[in-house]
């Protein structure tokens, strides 16, 4: 059984997003995740996905004001995000849903007896 709520990991990345170290936000939530997959909290994995497809999304949107200092700071960051993020999340994304097909195969024919 799987425990574990996607709390502190994905708060803790997602405010270092917000308070301009975007570099360091998306690096702690990647982390996060490889880790509750090497635990096999899968499910806990899938909820840091949807975090960072959050602030990678949040990111590209460019809702928000930033000042010229973050905005040069995270220069490198952000365009990481804007040439890979797309790739990233379907890679992410991809692995779990071939998975989740597998499983969900299993358990339709077991349900269909």
């Amino acid at each position: 059984m799987e425990r574990g709520l996607p709390g502190p990991d994905t708060m803790l990345g997602t405010a270092h997003a917000m308070d301009g170290r975007i570099a360091e936000g998306l690096r702690h939530i990647e982390m996060s995740i490889a880790r509750r997959e090497k635990e096999n909290y899968h499910i806990v994995a899938d909820w840091y996905r949807l975090f960072l497809s959050e602030v990678y999304l949040e990111t590209l949107s460019g809702q928000g004001e930033a000042s010229l200092g973050v905005l040069l700071r995270n220069i490198r960051s952000l365009a990481s995000v804007f040439i890979f993020s797309e790739e990233r999340m379907s890679r992410f994304w991809n692995k779990r849903a071939r998975t989740r097909s597998s499983i969900w195969t299993g358990i339709t024919s077991v349900a269909s007896r």
